[in-house]
């Protein structure tokens, strides 16, 4: 039987997310002369837990671990006649070094790539070529190498010159730099713009009223669990000050690792309320579909599906640097959307040199909000008048979120055109 290997980055929620409402798509294919198997950190792990969409998964927490668990799929599987990518370069490289054909990649994070030096990667690219006789440790030196530098965005593009095809997630600025890629011979000629990856599922029993707290991916690796926990503190006060002020509330659904349920206590709100481990990102359209309102961290992918779903969508504090240019991206597209921010309502402001100071100082400045009364009223404030205006209006609200996606990426077909092609690609092997 062919194996048809699945690969995500190992750590993060996105690349697990996006892969499995793919995978979900293909299933009719299982067992007719094709086993699936995947290679995937712990995020991928917990979101299949329940699910039966592969015959078996490889763990792959960092770069060493996935090439290793790459060569042990080779060795205990039948041959290997296709390998697919969600973001995970070293698969891509490792797959072209052992001659693997038919490596597709998928990629929604384009537009965030920080290239500071093409004649680099244009360098790395031929480090790569000359790694063709498939030598696995200096495969595994050279990404580490590159990782070390703080390239790891260079991986990122590089995979894309040794895929077959690349599906990339439509943004601002995605085309200009997928030709400045292609002229200069750092992507294949085969990269094709999509849309949102949507997971296709049944309709939900919509319930009027209803507020979907959804945090399944907002563990955040460069945080200690202490760190980590401050967040989901500050959270957890907010939506007990705002839901209990808000008389409309009739149902609350709370989503978040496994590790912080016992933080989100029901008896401490006034409504209805359950509180959720993690789902899986089939599991959660069902949940956004099912709810009036959804309120989340800033998340490029969450307001995809809100939009795709028609649900009102309200961001909280961002906890990382990189959430900020979610909101940024979205705006550039015509539509603010709702969100309790410490920089526009409290005057904080950034001044750090990199990702990790300012996520990690915005953890301090939230122990800080945490212990004063008078920002979490403000606060909290913030985030009950907004649930109040979106359950009384949110027409307008929910056109401009669904237009504004649709300008960035131009709907919301990223799995029906990546899911056909797969069908036609195993087909014709």
């Amino acid at each position: 039987m062919a194996t048809v290997v699945f690969s995500c980055e190992g750590f993060g929620f996105g690349a697990a997310g996006q892969l499995l409402p793919i995978v979900h798509s293909l299933q009719h294919l299982r067992g007719d002369g094709f086993r699936f198997v995947a290679v995937g950190g712990h995020t991928l792990r917990a979101l299949t837990k329940g699910l039966s969409l592969f015959d078996k998964i490889y763990s792959n927490d960092t770069y060493d671990e996935t090439i290793r668990a790459l060569t042990r799929c080779e060795e205990e599987n039948d041959r290997i006649v296709a390998i697919f990518s969600s973001y995970d370069p070293v698969a891509i490289l490792w797959a072209y070094q052992r001659g693997i054909p038919n490596r597709t990649v998928y990629d929604g994070l384009v537009a965030h790539w920080q290239i500071s030096d093409y004649d680099k990667l244009r360098d790395l690219k031929l480090s790569i070529q000359s790694l063709r006789d498939g030598n696995v440790r200096e495969l595994i030196a050279l990404c580490q190498r590159i990782d070390s530098a703080g390239r790891h965005h260079d991986l990122q593009a590089a995979m894309h010159f040794f895929s077959d095809i690349s599906f990339l997630c439509r943004g601002v600025g995605v085309e200009t730099r997928i030709k400045y890629l292609k002229k200069h011979g750092l992507m294949p000629n085969r990269s094709i713009g999509v849309g949102a990856i949507v997971p296709n599922i049944p309709s939900a029993a919509y319930e009027n009223n209803s507020v979907l707290v959804q945090m399944s991916g907002a563990g955040y690796p460069i945080f200690s669990l202490d760190q980590e926990r401050v967040y989901f503190e500050l959270v957890r006060e907010l939506l007990v000050r705002a839901i209990n002020c808000v008389k409309g509330v009739a149902r609350l659904t709370v989503v978040c690792p496994s590790r912080y349920v016992d933080m989100f206590d029901i008896d401490y709100f006034s409504c209805s309320s359950e509180v959720l481990s993690s789902v899986n990102p089939l599991q959660n359209a069902s949940l956004i579909k099912r709810h009036a309102l959804v309120i989340s961290p800033p998340g490029k992918h969450t307001a995809y599906d809100c939009a795709a779903h028609r649900r009102p969508l309200i961001f909280l504090p961002a906890k990382h640097l990189e959430q900020h240019d979610v909101i940024d991206h979205i705006k550039r597209a015509g539509y603010s959307i709702p969100t309790v921010s410490i920089v526009d309502s409290l005057g904080y402001v950034a001044n750090f040199r990199d990702e990790v100071s300012e996520s990690k100082a915005l953890i301090e400045e939230y122990r800080k909000i945490i212990s004063s009364e008078v920002k979490m009223s403000r606060l909290s404030g913030i985030l009950s008048s907004q649930i109040e205006r979106l359950f009384v209006s949110s027409g307008r609200d929910i056109t401009q979120l669904t237009m504004a996606c649709e300008f960035l990426i131009g709907g919301f077909d990223g799995r029906q055109q990546i899911v056909q092609y797969c069908e036609g690609m195993l087909a014709a092997r």
